[in-house]
């Protein structure tokens, strides 16, 4: 895989956003990372219950 070099990139133009459109992302972007931390969360507790009763429900220890 060939290298990313400076002096490759350094010669290209960039663009920087402003503060406005700064905030404007974060205000758009916050909440929607909120929510993944909240049902990251949440869902632990469904991860745990499932890695404990498949395997049992696999191998026929469990019954529905």
């Amino acid at each position: 895989m060939p290298a990313l070099e400076r002096n490759t990139v350094h010669p290209l133009p960039s663009i920087v956003p402003g503060n406005d459109t700064l905030a404007k992302f974060d205000k758009a972007v916050t909440p929607i990372l909120q929510q993944i931390d909240t049902l990251e969360r949440q869902i632990k507790p469904f991860k745990s219950a499932r890695d404990l009763l498949l395997p049992r429900l696999i191998s026929s220890q469990l019954r529905l």
